[in-house]
């Protein structure tokens, strides 16, 4: 008669000691056939926290979060040292972040990670708060490096990208002489991210139009700002390469009528059209409230902590602001961090990690 018997060898051994325990068995009279099964490896239980600036020391970090107030609250709220303890990252790992005025000169925490060759119109509108700096940080500030903050990602190779410049790189202003966006210079932005091979895209956006102001009922000028970004899309999903992950930020309630509100609404419509490769992330605050500025709806995925988050400015200091700006780079982080522990995944299979 036959049998068989299933030989389960916990984990532990390398492959080598595996393979070796197989081939002894084989050789065995009394064994007719070896059949090798491998099971993936357990996802670690361990945890890790980073040793940064004052207010991001290792003693700064619960692992269990219970009552969160320090600086590092919203990585906290979310989990990230759990996360940490799997990957802190990787430089092969690619994430682009679409802003404005991302100012990077002389911010140490940005020198391990970003990658400025691969960058476009780092340090134009000097002469502006430093948005992008502050969403640049939140996703990939270096970790554990005894300096500034903590970003999402520790080690990644990390790509700006101006979008209040035009083609040439040029700085854009609008009607009120603020650092302004228009319906082409996003998709430019968005598709050289993509040709450098961007796994993740964060877009934190909103601005006075360019080129004229509108509304948020105007569905003509809706059109006008999400119909490149969706031609850009549809371009290098039948030709390549593929469509990353876009993480756009929901937006926050501006005045009625305002010229921003029409942004807000023509990007997060972008999850319309690719569903399955985009995420809407609206804002709590530390208390795991969602932020009464935060817009909501049914194209929103889900939020993350960006009411009184804390972010680097463009000296490499510390700051307090509040948006959904500061929420979805913490989102966008942690798909990169998906990405880095399993570089087989797709934007897809990261997406529905997210909002499981």
């Amino acid at each position: 008669e036959f049998g068989y018997y299933l030989v389960r060898v916990e984990h532990g051994p390398t492959h080598a000691e595996v393979q070796a325990a197989i081939d002894a068995l084989a050789a065995r009279s009394d064994v007719e056939s070896v059949v090798g099964i491998s099971a993936p490896s357990p996802v670690p239980t361990t945890h890790r926290v980073p040793d940064d600036g004052a207010g991001w020391n290792t003693p700064d970090w619960q692992v269990v979060n219970a009552a969160s107030v320090g600086q590092n609250w919203a990585f906290e709220m979310a989990d990230f040292p759990l996360a940490w303890g799997c990957s802190v990252g990787d430089p092969a790992t690619t994430v682009a972040v679409l802003d404005r005025t991302l100012a990077v000169q002389g911010v140490g925490d940005f020198s391990a990670n970003l990658d400025p060759a691969g960058s476009v119109a780092l340090n134009s509108h000097l002469g502006e708060f430093e948005h992008g700096t502050a969403t640049l940080s939140l996703v990939a500030a270096d970790g554990d490096n005894q300096q500034g903050m903590t970003g999402a990602m520790w080690s990644a190779r990390l790509l700006g990208y101006d979008v209040a410049t035009d083609q040439a790189g040029a700085p854009l202003t609008g009607p009120t002489g603020a650092p302004a966006q228009t319906q082409f210079s996003v998709p430019w932005r968005l598709g050289e991210a993509i040709r450098a091979g961007a796994m993740v895209v964060s877009m934190s956006l909103a601005s006075d139009d360019a080129q004229t102001a509108f509304q948020t009922n105007d569905t003509a000028a809706v059109r006008r700002v999400v119909e490149p970004i969706l031609q850009t899309l549809r371009l290098h999903d039948r030709f390549g390469p593929r469509v990353p992950l876009l993480v756009i930020a929901a937006g926050n309630i501006d005045a009625p009528g305002s010229p921003t509100d029409a942004f807000w609404s023509g990007y997060t419509v972008v999850a319309d059209s690719f569903p399955a490769t985009t995420l809407v992330v609206a804002s709590h605050d530390d208390q795991g409230q969602l932020a009464a500025s935060s817009r909501t709806g049914a194209l929103v995925d889900l939020a993350a902590g960006g009411e009184g988050a804390y972010m680097l400015d463009r000296t490499g200091a510390v700051i307090q602001d509040s948006g959904t700006s500061y929420a979805a780079p913490l989102v966008a982080g942690a798909a990169g961090l998906l990405f880095s522990f399993d570089p087989s995944l797709t934007p897809g299979q990261v997406r529905d990690f997210l909002v499981a």
